[in-house]
């Protein structure tokens, strides 16, 4: 009778080790699936601090006149610089859910964009007395006022009451700043 007691008990304390364990297994999914999504806006600045600046320097020595059509919108940037080429393709291809801001320029001429994603308009449908909608989403591009303060070297760019500072170098310069909401959450980045 007490070998059939013990075995019961073992039998108890197993099923409730597995059952623990699946419980941390889920939680640790759970979290590692929630610090994954934010890696990917860190991983872009580093891609576009690379590309940005191997385009800044081909544009420095051949700044010959592009044009560029991106074929999903049907939107066509014409500039006298390469650099502005660069960025609405690179927008076009990584910049869904995110803001992001271009500061390009010299000592003389600086410009800034800003691209993020607006409303278009909206889908309904009302069926039975429950409703359902989706908003029409569209990317636009947008040249920004910039505060150069030439005596000083700088540029400063305001994004949602937030100064952002950036060094004239001499020559060409190009900054960023990204930004993207996950989740309850902005995480900002910069060049």
């Amino acid at each position: 009778m007490l070998l059939k007691k013990t075995k019961k008990a073992q039998f108890y304390l197993l099923a409730a080790i597995v059952i623990i364990a699946i419980i941390i297994g889920f939680a640790s999914v759970s979290n590692y699936i929630k610090n994954k999504s934010s890696v990917t806006i860190y991983n872009l600045k580093d891609e576009l601090g690379i590309e940005g600046a191997q385009v800044l320097d081909f544009g420095t020595v051949n700044a010959e006149e592009v044009s560029v059509i991106i074929s999903d919108t049907g939107t066509e940037y014409k500039s006298g610089k390469i650099i502005e080429h660069f960025t609405a393709l690179y927008d076009w291809y990584k910049g869904e859910n995110k803001e992001i801001y271009y500061i390009f320029g010299n000592s003389q001429d600086v410009v800034a964009y800003k691209y993020t994603d607006v409303v278009e308009g909206s889908i309904s449908i009302v069926g039975g007395g429950v409703g359902s909608g989706l908003d029409i989403m569209a990317r636009v591009r947008e040249r920004l006022e910039v505060d150069k303060e030439s005596k000083l070297g700088k540029v400063i760019i305001t994004i949602d009451e937030n100064n952002y500072e950036f060094e004239l170098k001499p020559g060409e310069n190009f900054y960023f700043v990204i930004s993207q909401n996950i989740g309850d959450e902005k995480y900002v980045v910069k060049s």
